[in-house]
């Protein structure tokens, strides 16, 4: 959306420098201009109102949404992946270990584990899963 689509539906606009503006507030019962509206150069508009009004109220009652402030995003077809060094990846395995190891010597003693050890035990299958299927593929 413009600047001049948001301006045309708001009342006694005065624009106070070469990208900023002040309104009345149609949130609420305004009789001197309490909205300060922003245009930023990426396409962005800002709005406060002074008085307290929510933005999305603010919005609301002039038919727009917070969506409607911002310029479109660019869709990125394919996630980016992030290389993981070899360096890296043996340092996750090599932690990993030592908490099973650890987990390992505590079952020994107690026969068994708490749900917080079986939650970690999970984590590091997970971290050494996903370090060897990152250079796998």
């Amino acid at each position: 959306m413009s600047i001049d689509n948001l301006l045309s539906k708001l009342g006694k606009v005065k624009q106070t420098s070469s990208d900023q503006y002040v309104a009345c507030c149609p949130a609420h019962n305004d009789k001197s201009p309490s909205l300060s509206i922003r245009a930023l150069p990426n396409g962005k508009i800002l709005l406060h109102c002074f008085t307290g009004c929510p933005i999305d109220e603010v919005l609301n009652s002039i038919g727009l949404t917070l969506e409607d402030l911002f310029p479109e995003r660019l869709e990125v077809s394919e996630p980016i992946k992030r290389k993981i060094s070899p360096t890296s990846v043996l340092e996750i395995i090599y932690f990993e270990g030592l908490v099973i190891q650890n987990i390992a010597r505590v079952m020994l003693i107690e026969k068994d584990i708490d749900e917080f050890n079986y939650s970690r035990l999970h984590v590091a299958y997970e971290r050494i899963n996903s370090a060897y299927n990152h250079y796998r593929d």
